[in-house]
């Protein structure tokens, strides 16, 4: 038996990717190389998302919804766009690099001194 369907794993890539997305662009702004004017994209996407007047209003199952959904990405994308790609890249790499585990290490060592 099976764990679990490709749908279910595609839709797992797709809110992975969207996580990673957030955690980069959460690192972004709160890089002080980043210009303030680029940082204010995603700010003014998750402003128009929260804010109660809508081009679409919510009530219009599903376009209220997807209007919502296009301001982010596309707030989301222009932000990763303007920002200098140097920074961008140091920060996927940053994000990719898995933390390490300090106390463990310590654990390992023997007083040698």
């Amino acid at each position: 038996m099976k764990s679990s369907t490709p749908v279910v794993e595609e839709q797992l890539g797709i809110i992975e990717a969207f996580v990673r997305r957030v955690r980069l662009i959460w690192h972004l702004l709160r890089d002080e190389r980043v210009p303030i004017l680029v940082k204010a994209i995603p700010v003014v996407a998750l402003a128009y998302v929260l804010f109660p007047i809508d081009f679409l209003p919510d009530f219009l199952v599903p376009l209220g919804q997807l209007d919502d959904i296009a301001a982010l990405m596309l707030g989301f994308n222009l932000f990763l766009e303007l920002a200098p790609p140097e920074i961008v890249r140091e920060h996927e790499r940053i994000l990719a690099t898995p933390p390490s585990m300090p106390q463990l290490e310590e654990r390992g060592k023997t007083d040698e001194s």
